[in-house]
């Protein structure tokens, strides 16, 4: 994690300034040096497809995000010719943008993807180019998606792993849902949304401990029960998998449970105390 500050508060307190996409260079390069046999895809959105990131990504650190519909795409460099002049080339011809391809009747392909859990069908177009603004002389996988759900225009998503298909690169780059699913359950039952802190160690603790807090939380709840159990069904809705709310709701129940419900060991001396339900139900604990 790291801790963002604005330009302009930067300047009145005399800090350096980091952009995002700097910040998030620092945090992959973090993960690479801690695991360095392992192959890692950092999936983000058009915010982060950018030379800041792409240009430095580690070499166990492949990246798959959106790129733009007005890309500048070109093709390799031709190989250098013996008795050829001057400095080789970095990139070959200019290529069409993903905007002009999409407009080609031709090409498309229909696929069966998941999108956000769901299968749809939608149509893709898939080549490889370079981005140069963005990754320099490096050859990227690129997908046209057309019948995108929720959007009534075209898309266009990239992958530094050439190796990885079309279906899973749309596949992949769904999976980053799970973060903003994240950030809302950390506001909403967390305290991540609105802290009031006035020291420095409390604003750079406060946003980390409440995220540390909903990892444990989701792996307690893993760790102790299956992933369907002790869920709420109703005659007109019946859950497949746990929210964030539940999972929170079977621990605190066990709490519960443990503090107030189940009969004491030993003697008479051992009864549970009245105190520990009034003091869970005034802290609504």
């Amino acid at each position: 994690m790291r801790l963002y500050r604005s330009e302009k508060l930067c300047k009145a307190r005399e800090l350096g300034f980091h952009k995002k996409p700097q910040l998030a260079t620092q945090m992959l390069a973090s993960i690479a040096k801690a695991h360095p046999r392992r192959r890692i895809c950092a999936i983000a959105d058009s915010d982060y497809a950018n030379s800041a990131v792409i240009k430095t990504l580690p070499v166990n650190v492949d990246f798959i995000g959106r790129s733009r519909m007005d890309a500048a795409l070109y093709a390799p460099p031709k190989k250098r010719q013996k008795g050829d002049m001057g400095r080789p080339r970095v990139k070959g011809e200019r290529l069409p943008n993903p905007a002009a391809r999409a407009q080609a009747w031709k090409g498309w392909k229909p696929m069966t993807v998941e999108v956000y859990g769901r299968t749809v069908d939608v149509e893709v177009k898939s080549f490889q180019a370079l981005w140069y603004k963005v990754a320099g002389g490096r050859l990227l996988s690129f997908v046209i998606v057309r019948g995108w759900p929720g959007h009534k225009k075209d898309d266009v998503f990239f992958s530094t792993d050439l190796s990885v298909s079309p279906e899973e690169i749309i596949r992949r780059y769904c999976l980053r849902w799970s973060i903003e699913v994240t950030f809302q359950e950390a506001k909403g039952r967390l305290g991540f949304q609105d802290p009031q802190n006035r020291c420095e160690r409390a604003v750079q603790r406060t946003a980390p401990m409440a995220l540390w807090a909903y990892s444990i939380t989701v792996l307690l709840y893993l760790a102790e029960r299956p992933p369907i159990a002790s869920l709420p069904a109703f005659p007109w809705y019946r859950k497949d998998a746990p929210a964030f709310s539940d999972m929170l709701a079977a621990i605190r129940r066990d709490l519960w449970r443990y503090r107030l419900l189940d009969p004491p060991h030993g003697d008479r001396r051992d009864q549970k105390s009245v105190e520990d339900l009034i003091d869970a139900v005034a802290y609504a604990a």
